[in-house]
């Protein structure tokens, strides 16, 4: 078996909680299992369970469209490149955070492998996320339901994250 996870963050370039839980949960599951780390940056590690390539697309240019959604741009063509520079040869792809999820949805689509999601927040609960994206947070809103109602398996990291999650996607 082989997992594939996704990932804004990973060592060294860890910021936030779900860097920290990607982090870790890759390294427990080595022990038994291949496990492949896609991120947004520039790492690169191959272990022997254990490999670690980032995709960074910072250097795309989008010089031409609004500062608010460039880095959320240049996000989303990083979610194509986890399935396009490199075949994805997993069993499962498991997200963490919205900024992956295209990422998830088109591995599960192209590949044909079930999609896991840990889901730290919810975006619709971010509200003051709009302000600083704009029209972009809308497409994050959508992206994360799809994902959401596509996912075989979704894993709440909290409570209440889990009752937010029943509540905003009953079904």
């Amino acid at each position: 078996m082989k997992i594939l996870l996704l990932s804004n963050e990973y060592p060294p370039y860890v910021s936030s909680g779900p860097g920290v839980h990607v982090e870790y949960l890759s390294k427990q599951l080595s022990k038994t299992i291949e496990v492949e780390v896609r991120t947004f940056h520039d790492q690169e590690l191959v272990d022997e369970k254990l490999s670690v390539f980032g995709f960074n697309s910072k250097y795309k240019n989008y010089d031409g469209c609004s500062p608010s959604i460039k880095k959320p741009l240049q996000a989303l063509s990083t979610c194509i490149d986890f399935n396009g520079i490199k075949e994805i040869n997993a069993d499962i792809v498991h997200c963490h955070t919205s900024d992956t999820f295209l990422g998830g949805i088109l591995a599960k689509i192209l590949y044909k492998i079930p999609l896991i999601l840990t889901v730290h927040t919810l975006e619709i609960r971010r509200p003051w996320r709009k302000e600083h994206f704009g029209a972009i947070y809308d497409f994050y809103l959508w992206v994360e339901k799809q994902a959401l109602e596509m996912a075989d398996k979704i894993i709440a990291v909290s409570t209440s994250v889990k009752e937010d999650i029943l509540k905003m996607f009953p079904n």
